[in-house]
């Protein structure tokens, strides 16, 4: 008996010290990481349950198994070895066992873990019973010190059970109610890990920036985000984030380094997100827990798939083939390393389905006869989703290989030869019924409306109309736009896409009532649609990690094709005569072009950094024509607002060929030609005379010559352009009419949007400037790039025209100095004259100071004043150029624009000679700083342009007409 009692008091005191000293460490590993690594919790055996539970010889020897802590230790146990039905079972025992002693509080306790064991092999109804028990018990208790220590861990588990139920947003709420608690009681690594529970829950709702400001919070690094950390030098960044990295080794460090690496994969640093999750694998092996290796090396295969996918969205000159194979095949290693390694079927399935999905979508960049492996995977992939419980991972993970099944259809569907045996669609919609069954019981309404859009996806692929109708309405109806817009404009996307392959049906069928119907219903899906992409956060990172999407392939199109649908009824209609009932469509048409241009800049940022204007459009210069490109697959389209006027559509015609409408192709094509020096065409070389004319000459035949009266007939003096694809590479300054260039007539702008325009007018009366250059920077030769000798002729013009200026030449011109300058007076013009490249990378879109890059992400820190009610009136960027071969190195140009905050931009296409820039340069602000308010920034553009059309030695294109205004041209 002596040692039955003796052995009692062993294990009190062991557990007591357990709890002290390693309160989380020891039951962290208990726990499951699965979708997107599960929160953890902790088992609450606190010293109050060793004070409550009697350990005296008085007990049986027979009877000691029934001592509460025996079954906590059993119960323990079983959970280690993940025999959680019998774990469950020892819960329950300990449970009533509490409850025979009256002792509520650990009874409350058992009940929170036996709610929290429940979830582990999907037992949710009696999860959900359980934690209730244990909020019913709490009630009942007067408040004290102990009972806000259970509580706080009662709320934890309970927060667990909404996130996995799809209700993040619930537990976001629970958990900050066991923060405060956390917070009063000083209990600073409880309170770390509710901090990184909150910060994964964020992440499922895609709110990135908030999950890294609350994670950076939770560990007290000094960085209040992560947009501030990615912005920091690498030796500084290390040095704030000590606080995490020089923790002693525990699951609350990896945990901390673990997710900020995932975050910062998915806000776009992937560098920085490589470096902290070989951080999080170098701790989780010196613990020598298999669940946190597998777990990191899951997500470094994340970051070293995101790296080759970067290579594929770079411009093809930027493109580096090995950088891409490189990563593709790292990525490969580690998911299957991660499936090798992980005692989780959750976490080992989540790492087979990865596997599965890249060896599908990257067969160009992976060794011969890696795609054929995959097929290997099937059945363990499909034996280890049979055997999961239902629950959020299972349903994700199901929802996951049937699109992997479905691109693996369509990459059959374009080669001949086939490897592979196709799964078919039973099988696949098996899968995705099985998937929306299970989240339909777990009442994950979010993952039921995914399952059940997929499967409405399957028929709309097979061109079963009804039922995909049905399953796309269905999905539709299970969630609401306010919480989840980022479900619903997918399957609005794709209802519209139903409606309007059945409309195309009907009318080639002749049922030209039905078809109407059809279009109509179209046009609602949409509208719907395009409303809930804008009310979305514009850079549109991953919303779901299991379904991740990207800007071109589920973003634009759905703009492209709203806009090509209302450009559709509109000219239907304008066909019956009804002029003034096209309005309306032409209207949606354009905000939705105006609308893309806005969330192409977000997306090039990957970050919500356009200022919207709430702007009457049509309001904006009764002497400016608006013109808005819009580049379709089969044809180009024109919308034109004339001063004081209706919207105009035209669509232009080719009369120098049998086609009826200018095609994509065509277009891409032209202006390859006009950028390049096909054919020795190129406007950038002066050597090719006036070979470009025909190529300028059909451009303007396009935009222009259709309008050519209506411009005339309305007095228009300035032609501004929102314009859309390749077309933003080339200057619409040198297109030709025959006799004249476009310049020679009016004056020209350019704008991303009119909804980002601030139109006020500029003051001429007190013209400041803040002048900047170099002539032979060292940044110049560690770039390989040629002196500009010119530049201090340039300045020193300027200076004398603007004689109210700061000058910052040669070693003064410092993103430093700069930056001290602005901060302490602000500058209505900044003149920069230095070398730069425009691109529609971000990461390669930069200016060069004296020491070296300053990237267009810095300029909006660099340049924006700190009262916003002054901001820089004209921004010029001098000797700059964009890329070579990009075709959408324009967009880098608007980005810049934007960023710095600048009303006006004036900047070049490509680098110009720069003894002409100087004469330019000169002229321009000549005019500018003239009293008469007729010469707006357009005009004295357009009058420094002709001054060096009108002189022998430039007047090739080459030296004029690179010169770009964006934005407010007034």
């Amino acid at each position: 008996m002596q040692n039955d009692t003796q052995k009692t008091v062993n294990i009190a005191k062991r557990l007591k010290h357990w709890w002290r000293e390693s309160q989380f460490a020891a039951i962290k590993k208990l726990l499951d990481r699965t979708y997107v690594r599960a929160v953890i919790f902790v088992l609450i055996l606190s010293s109050l349950l060793l004070a409550t539970i009697s350990v005296t010889a008085q007990i049986p020897s027979d009877r000691v198994p029934q001592n509460p802590v025996y079954l906590i230790q059993e119960a323990q146990t079983f959970y280690e070895q993940r025999q959680f039905d019998r774990s469950a079972e020892i819960w329950q025992q300990a449970a009533a066992a509490f409850a025979a002693k009256n002792d509520v509080l650990n009874q409350a306790m058992a009940l929170s873990n036996l709610s929290l064991t429940y979830q582990q092999f999907g037992q949710w109804e009696g999860a959900k019973s359980a934690i209730a028990q244990s909020f019913n018990l709490l009630d009942r208790l007067a408040n004290s010190s102990d009972r806000q220590r259970i509580l706080a861990q009662t709320l934890d588990i309970q927060g667990r059970l909404q996130r996995e139920s799809g209700d993040s947003e619930r537990a976001i709420e629970t958990w900050q109610q066991a923060a405060s608690i956390y917070d009063r009681t000083g209990n600073r690594d409880a309170a770390i890990q509710n901090k990184i529970n909150q910060s994964q829950a964020l992440q499922d709702l895609g709110l990135y920036p908030r999950a890294c400001k609350t994670l950076l919070h939770a560990f007290a690094v000094g960085i209040p985000d992560c947009k501030t950390l990615t912005e920091l030098p690498a030796a500084t960044a290390s040095t704030k984030l000590a606080a995490i990295i020089n923790l002693p080794d525990s699951l609350l460090k990896f945990d901390g380094l673990h997710n900020l690496g995932n975050i910062l994969r998915s806000s776009g640093d992937l560098q920085l997100s490589q470096d902290i999750l070989e951080l999080s694998l170098t701790a989780a092996q010196k613990l020598r827990s298999p669940l946190e290796i597998s777990t990191a090396m899951l997500s470094l295969g994340n970051t070293a798939r995101a790296f080759a996918s970067r290579q594929i969205l770079l411009p093809p000159q930027d493109r580096d083939l090995t950088i891409q194979i490189l990563n593709t095949q790292a990525a490969l290693n580690f998911y299957r390393e991660a499936a090798r390694l992980s005692p989780s079927p959750t976490a080992k399935l989540q790492a087979q389905l990865n596997l599965l999905s890249l060896l599908l979508e990257s067969q160009p960049s992976i060794e011969d006869g890696e795609l054929a492996k995959s097929a290997d995977l099937w059945p363990a992939i499909q034996a280890a989703i049979n055997n999961l419980p239902a629950s959020r991972a299972g349903i994700y993970a199901q929802i996951n290989l049937a699109q992997s099944y479905l691109k693996l259809r369509k990459k059959a569907a374009n080669t001949a030869s086939f490897p592979l045996q196709l799964p078919t669609a039973i099988e696949i919609n098996n899968i995705l019924t099985k998937a929306a069954e299970q989240a339909r019981m777990l009442g994950d309404t979010k993952a039921e409306a995914y399952a059940v859009g997929s499967l409405g996806s399957v028929y709309e692929t097979a061109q079963e109309w009804q039922p995909a109708e049905s399953l796309t309405k269905q999905a539709l109806s299970l969630v609401s736009a306010e919480k989840a817009a980022d479900i619903t404009y997918q399957y609005f996307w794709q209802l519209g896409r139903i409606y309007k392959a059945r409309s195309d049906i009907e009318k080639s069928l002749g049922n030209i009532d039905r078809a109407q119907k059809d279009i109509e219903a179209a046009l609602a899906a949409y509208t719907n649609a395009f409303e809930n992409l804008r009310s979305l956060r514009s850079d549109l990172i991953a919303i779901n990690p299991e379904v991740q999407f990207s800007f071109r392939d589920s973003v634009e199109p759905v703009y492209r094709q709203f806009v090509a649908l209302n450009l559709q009824v509109a000219k239907s209609i304008i066909g019956k005569g009804k002029i003034e009932d096209s309005q309306k469509f032409l209207k949606q048409a354009r905000n939705a072009i105006e609308s893309l241009q806005i969330a192409e800049l977000n997306n090039f940022f990957q970050d919500t950094c356009v200022d919207v204007k709430n702007q009457q459009i049509d309001e904006v210069d009764r002497t400016a024509a608006i013109i808005y490109p819009i580049i379709l697959e089969q044809q180009l389209e024109v919308i034109v607002r004339l001063p004081g006027g209706k919207l105009l559509l035209y669509t232009p015609s080719n009369s120098q060929t049998d086609s009826q409408a200018i095609t994509q192709k065509e277009i891409e094509s032209t202006l390859k030609e006009l950028r390049i020096g096909e054919k020795n065409a190129s406007l950038q070389s002066p050597a090719s005379g006036n070979n470009f004319l025909p190529l300028t000459q059909r451009v303007y035949d396009w935009l222009i010559r259709p309008i050519e009266p209506a411009l005339e007939s309305s007095q228009t003096k300035i032609l501004v352009f929102v314009l859309d694809g390749e077309l933003r590479n080339i200057p619409m300054a040198a297109l030709h009419d025959g006799s004249k260039y476009l310049v020679e007539k009016y004056a020209l702008a350019l704008t991303p949007g009119l909804q980002l325009l601030n139109p006020q007018p500029l003051s001429r009366s007190q013209l400041r400037a803040l002048i900047a250059g170099a002539t032979n920077a060292p940044s110049f030769q560690a770039n390989n790039l040629n002196p500009l000798p010119a530049v201090a002729r340039e300045l020193n013009d300027i200076a004398e025209m603007l004689p109210n200026n700061d000058k910052r030449e040669n070693e003064d011109f410092t993103k430093a100095n700069l930056q001290a300058i602005i901060d302490r007076v602000p500058f209505p013009v900044v003149h920069i004259a230095t070398h730069g490249q425009f691109s529609s990378n971000a990461e390669r879109t930069f200016i060069l100071d004296w020491n070296g890059q300053i990237n267009v992400r810095d300029l909006d820190g660099l340049l924006r004043v700190t009262d916003r009610k002054r901001p820089i009136e004209l921004l010029v960027l001098s000797a700059c150029e964009t890329v070579a071969g990009d075709n959408r190195a324009a967009l880098g140009l608007a980005g810049v624009a934007v960023r710095a905050g600048a009303r006006s931009t004036l900047a070049t296409l490509w680098q110009v000679n720069d003894a002409s820039t100087a004469v330019f340069m000169s002229e321009f602000y000549t005019e500018l700083a003239r009293s008469d308010r007729s010469v707006n920034k357009a005009e004295a553009l357009r009058r420094a342009q002709i001054k060096l059309l009108q002189d022998s030695k430039y007047q090739h294109p080459y030296f004029w007409a690179p010169y770009v205004l964006v934005g407010n041209w007034q």
